[in-house]
């Protein structure tokens, strides 16, 4: 196999130096005469390299891999992994493996970590590589040593209380700028695990008991309220469908609406929505309830006979709501 021309005419925007080739299962027939030397023949076949390094990787199931790290010159992202499965017959399908990496250290770092005594060809010495792998696992062990606190984060992450908490915290603030995603998703993770965990009826027997169990909560009273909180409990003990009816309480000014649900949550995980279109910052599933409270009715305006703009949204927010999310109103 000789290198075609047209791959070493190749833009600087698409040339990848660094690649990382893996093959696997090569202890399996019809690959296990593939040698080291034979490797760094073909790949210097393909592309036109500065180093290549061979490193074996044995397993427990008593097979092993070659892990394989190429400086090249004229490698593109277009075809390079093509042309290395090309040059690898006796690998198919996902056994060999071509990834791109930005810095010949990681490469270095990663192919050597098995093995202390790989095939060096090219521009490097084995001492020049192991100082590249070297340096790089130094520098990553300084950056978890100063920036990295996981079982901090994971404390401070469990004790906050809803998402906005997070800014207020130094460390959360900070481990936030860098990871949003990661944090995000942890932050949501404990809170499922939380309410996993939590049992409605403890929580409530606690807060009674925290309230010396006041005469608002005795049965008289609970019955005025037997409807709302009958259908509370069947939607926390039992999953409920997306397309499952919602409930809507209707009522005049004054008449403890809101109070009702205030109390409520002060047991079970509740969301209080905004009243704003598309408002609905810290919203998430692990919340048992879902409150729209104060939702206006569209209102005609009086010039020109239409409905007012702020009663408009906060209708079409409503129907959407009831419509698609299928969270407990």
């Amino acid at each position: 196999m000789t290198v075609n021309e047209s791959t070493r005419k190749v833009s600087r925007a698409t040339l990848r130096p660094y690649i990382l080739l893996t093959l696997t299962h090569a202890e399996q027939e019809k690959r296990n005469s593939v040698t080291r030397k034979e490797i760094v023949e073909r790949i210097t076949e393909v592309f036109k390299c500065n180093a290549i390094v061979v490193a074996k990787e044995m397993h427990k199931e008593e097979g092993f891999h070659f892990h394989i790290g190429i400086e090249s010159t004229n490698a593109s992202r277009n075809n390079a992994a093509r042309l290395l499965r090309n040059a690898f017959p006796e690998f198919d399908g996902a056994q060999c493996f071509a990834k791109f990496h930005k810095a010949w250290g990681t490469i270095c770092a990663y192919v050597i970590k098995e093995d202390k005594n790989p095939l060096i060809w090219g521009q490097y010495t084995l001492e020049q590589i192991k100082e590249k792998a070297n340096a790089v696992e130094k520098h990553r062990s300084r950056t978890i040593k100063n920036h990295e606190q996981p079982d901090e984060i994971y404390t401070r992450l469990k004790d906050s209380k809803q998402w906005l908490d997070v800014y207020k915290d130094p460390l959360l603030r900070e481990a936030n700028i860098k990871r949003y995603t990661n944090i995000k998703k942890i932050f949501h993770d404990l809170k499922i695990i939380e309410q996993i965990e939590r049992d409605p009826v403890q929580a409530l027997n606690a807060y009674l008991k925290e309230h010396n169990y006041p005469e608002e909560y005795d049965i008289e009273y609970l019955k005025e309220k037997y409807l709302a909180l009958d259908w509370l409990a069947i939607n926390l003990v039992f999953p409920r469908s997306l397309k499952a009816k919602q409930l809507c309480i209707k009522g005049q000014p004054s008449t403890q609406k809101s109070l009702m649900f205030k109390l409520i949550a002060e047991v079970i995980t509740t969301y209080v929505a905004g009243t704003r279109m598309n408002d609905f910052t810290d919203a998430h599933d692990f919340f048992d309830l879902w409150v729209l409270d104060e939702f206006k009715e569209p209102v005609k305006d009086s010039y020109s006979g239409s409905f007012t703009e702020e009663g408009q949204v906060y209708f079409n927010t409503l129907l959407r709501i009831l419509d698609e999310s299928g969270a407990s109103q």
